[in-house]
């Protein structure tokens, strides 16, 4: 038998995602307009944000 859901854990709004289906956005941030990029240093997994060179930070596909 399955267990009861409880409504203490689950959260009253959705999550707040982009369909990566949709058109307009930029193929490398997926509208993000930022990703994050590895740094080659002596830790592991250290990462830093970078504005996005193809959409220059709008997240959007530049017009063609």
């Amino acid at each position: 038998m399955a267990a009861p859901i409880d409504p203490d854990t689950s959260t009253s709004t959705p999550a707040g995602r982009v369909a990566a289906s949709s058109p307009d956005l930029c193929g490398w941030c997926f509208g993000a307009g930022k990703y994050l990029e590895a740094l080659e240093c002596d830790a592991p997994h250290v990462y830093l944000p970078v504005v996005c060179a193809n959409c220059t930070g709008t997240g959007r596909r530049p017009a063609a």
